[in-house]
């Protein structure tokens, strides 16, 4: 049994949240059996990015070869240097997305800890730093008064759970803001910030005055403050449809594999 690594009790106590080493959520709810419960990243990452990933993927890996392989030096393929090759390839992407997954936590560690006063350690890496000096040119410019952060969500309502970066006031209104470390503004933020919007609500019965997106540039360290359109119903109506997607594809993978089974 994987051990659990993070516990939430939610709505007074009705419902009991847990995730395991392999980051995978389960609920009991009114002390019932457990079950378990997707994650609003898991659900929004049904949604089909295969297009912008497969030109990503090939930008990577030709600026993976002029690195390892430079222009003017003469190479002898032989089997030592044909892995050499096949290396470059499957890891220039993985390597990347390692990367910008590490940039992204030290940033959000660091915003965390400057927003609870607590102590705050600059990161090395230079894009984190870009980034964490964004972050303090968006403090020093706003009023920002925390009530949550890195607030654990779940919906009773949709079964579905979340961790959002920051609730509390920003200038005076009652925001919903997820920081991003992210190249631009996607429509996939729209969706997440509507499934922590639905939840948050449901569960303190406050409502959120505005949802917003605080992105930090980690290549020139300005900050981008989006306030997102008020277009709730139809943001989190696209989330409820791919939490559909998501399900279909679990259940359906189940029942292929016990007909394999029985056909064998």
């Amino acid at each position: 049994m994987k051990k659990q690594i993070l516990r939430s009790t939610l709505y007074n106590g009705r419902v009991a949240l847990s995730m395991d080493g392999r980051h995978i959520y389960r609920c009991k709810i009114d002390g019932g059996k457990s079950q378990f419960v997707p994650n609003a990243t898991s659900i929004i990452g049904m949604k089909d990015k295969s297009g912008a990933l497969m030109y990503w993927q090939r930008k990577l890996i030709g600026e993976a070869f002029r690195k390892n392989f430079p222009a003017g030096k003469t190479f002898t393929m032989n089997d030592k240097q044909l892995i050499r090759v096949e290396d470059t390839i499957k890891n220039a992407a993985t390597d990347a997305s390692d990367e910008a997954k590490q940039v992204g936590t030290d940033t959000h560690n660091y915003c965390e800890a400057r927003l609870s006063n607590a102590p705050a350690l600059m990161p090395s890496h230079p894009e984190a730093t870009n980034a964490c000096n964004a972050f303090e040119n968006w403090l020093s410019g706003h009023k920002v008064e925390p009530m949550f952060l890195e607030k654990q969500l779940f919906s009773l309502r949709h079964i579905f759970c979340g961790t959002v970066d920051f609730i509390g006031k920003i200038n005076g209104v009652l925001t919903l803001a997820d920081f991003k470390t992210s190249k631009r503004l996607y429509n996939d933020h729209f969706m997440q910030a509507s499934a922590y919007k639905e939840a948050f609500e449901e569960e303190f019965g406050a409502e959120i005055e505005q949802r917003a997106v605080i992105r930090f540039c980690k290549e020139t360290g300005n900050y981008e403050f989006h306030i997102l359109p008020d277009s709730h119903e139809r943001d989190f109506a696209a989330f409820k449809s791919l939490q559909a997607i998501f399900h279909y594809e679990k259940e359906t993978r189940k029942e292929i594999a016990n007909i394999e089974k029985h056909a064998a």
